[in-house]
């Protein structure tokens, strides 16, 4: 369903109604909201260290957005901030701004400072 509409509307014109969303604190196609999904993330994994797997289930199954808004829109940004570190566990090469499967990535704390 997230696919087909933001596939009609990338731009996110028009509206819509997430009735799981209780506490009524988004209104999700007025204009791709990143920095609500950023919020989302570290709220959900602030001080933990997690699989960029499980970061993309939290997405898909817990917000509005869809898989493919979160690594160049989110982490990547975070990780040159330095909100976010990264490193794959597989032992293969990265490149920084890359998320690829197999990569963990360590949230800082919401309180601490890059």
């Amino acid at each position: 369903m997230k696919e087909a509409m933001w596939k009609a509307d990338p731009q996110g014109e028009f509206a819509f109604s997430d009735y799981t969303d209780s506490r009524g604190l988004m209104n999700l196609f007025d204009v791709p909201n990143f920095e609500f999904l950023k919020s989302q993330i570290t709220a959900e994994f602030s001080g933990r260290q997690v699989s960029v797997e499980t970061v993309k289930e939290f997405v898909i199954g817990d917000t509005a957005f869809l898989a493919s808004h979160f690594k160049t829109q989110i982490l990547k940004p975070m990780e040159s901030t330095g909100e976010l570190g990264a490193l794959r566990i597989d032992g293969k090469a990265r490149n920084k701004g890359t998320f690829a499967d197999g990569t963990l990535l360590k949230f800082l704390q919401a309180t601490q400072k890059p």
